[in-house]
């Protein structure tokens, strides 16, 4: 059987088994054996090696970067969590559901006026036990 561009080897007319790297003109050279095409960018469910093969995404994640096992989302009832999937998003971090992934939420922080109106407070006490006199123990 005789293969056409982009497929180097093929299994049929519209499945390959290798992709053409002697044509020129062929930029899709990267080939994914789960659907036996040949791509100019490997699917985001996959990531390319040096080899040009498009390799898929380890479970669970449904969709990588860079490396198989580095998620970017995750399947049905996993969170994101870095680049990582979990079933439940560590302490700090709560679930979000659309896209499913851990948001970090850290310690509280007070709103710049109510931190600013603390402040004056503090120092104002400060300075009025100066004032008044007072020694370590309060006494006058």
């Amino acid at each position: 059987m005789r293969c056409e561009t982009p497929c180097y080897t093929c299994r049929s007319t519209t499945e390959c088994l290798s992709c053409d790297r002697t044509n020129p003109n062929n930029t899709a050279i990267l080939f994914f054996n789960q659907d036996y095409k040949c791509y100019e960018e490997c699917p985001d469910i996959s990531v390319p090696t040096p080899s040009k093969t498009c390799i898929a995404c380890e479970d669970p994640c449904v969709t990588c970067e860079n490396l198989p096992d580095f998620c970017t989302s995750c399947g049905e009832g996993m969170y994101l969590h870095k680049t990582t999937c979990v079933e439940s998003c560590p302490f700090l971090y709560f679930k979000q559901d659309d896209p499913r992934y851990c948001l970090f939420v850290g310690e509280i922080s007070l709103p710049v006026p109510f931190t600013i109106l603390t402040l004056i407070l503090s120092i104002g006490i400060g300075i009025s036990s100066f004032l008044k006199g007072s020694d370590k123990r309060g006494r006058e």
